[in-house]
């Protein structure tokens, strides 16, 4: 174990994000991440005030334990236990194989039996969350919670352009602010600050960024209801849909995410 990996686990262990580990030691943010990633190495003051932080010794903080010391060869046998603990069929996975099953299996019955596009239409958003749930849950390994709970939502965003009658359609857009927020919250709770150094020509950037994704979400408003005036089907509505929602979900993590590093600077 690297002593970047090593200061990772410790500072998990105490529940303190880069920043605050960063504010302890009077040290940027940039630098924690740096030395987290092995892209430099703290300088000695730094090691031992992070030895009295995490209640430590050097050789701890080193990563190296009492048989590495007596026995040099025996130091690559936890970073092989790690590599096999992260390639192993975990609960997750098993999860994200039994919705990949359901999912395709949803999609292949809805499309012999049912009757009419409406009803297809209903389907594909529970049937694309419950497959994006599948997927989520065998690729990512961190954070893969909070994208399923995205995930979750996603049917009541992509039925609600075609919802008919202004004050459900009212309620169901205010549940949908209301899931938004609380979703930035989590987000600023459990990521990181981004990794990229803020500047003017980002922030320009994340700013077009968002009128196009609530420009996209305008026209989907718009199209539900002429959908079968202008010959658009609902496979095509469906994922157009699904891609805005999907726009949405990763603009609101990165935004707090990058006002995180914005506040550090």
């Amino acid at each position: 174990m690297t002593i970047g990996n090593k200061i990772f686990e410790l500072r998990s262990a105490k529940n303190l994000s880069q920043g605050d580990l960063a504010e302890l030691l009077e040290v940027s943010r940039q630098s924690v991440s740096k030395w987290e990633t092995d892209g430099a190495v703290p300088e000695l003051d730094k090691l031992i005030k992070m030895c009295d932080i995490f209640g430590v010794t050097l050789d701890e903080l080193a990563g190296r334990n009492a048989e590495e010391k007596q026995d040099p060869e025996v130091k690559r046998e936890p970073e092989a236990k790690h590599a096999e603990k992260g390639t192993a069929f975990t609960p997750q996975k098993l999860v994200g194989c039994i919705l990949l099953a359901a999912s395709l299996t949803g999609i292949i019955l809805s499309l012999i039996f049912a009757e009419n596009e409406e009803d297809l239409y209903v389907l594909a958003p529970f049937l694309l969350a419950m497959l994006a749930c599948a997927v989520i849950c065998l690729c990512v390994r961190v954070h893969a919670g909070y994208w399923c709970v995205w995930a979750a939502f996603a049917p009541v965003s992509l039925l609600m352009p075609n919802i008919v009658g202004l004050p459900v359609l009212s309620v169901i857009g205010g549940s949908q602010i209301l899931f938004y927020a609380a979703m930035a919250f989590a987000a600023n709770r459990i990521f990181e600050p981004a990794t990229e150094n803020v500047s003017e020509k980002r922030t320009i950037a994340l700013a077009l960024a968002w009128l196009a994704c609530i420009a996209a979400y305008a026209a989907s408003l718009l199209i539900a209801p002429l959908s079968a005036e202008i010959a658009v089907s609902w496979f095509s509505l469906c994922f157009f849909n699904f891609a805005v929602y999907t726009a949405f979900a990763l603009l609101i993590t990165y935004t707090v995410r990058y006002a995180k590093a914005a506040r550090l600077k």
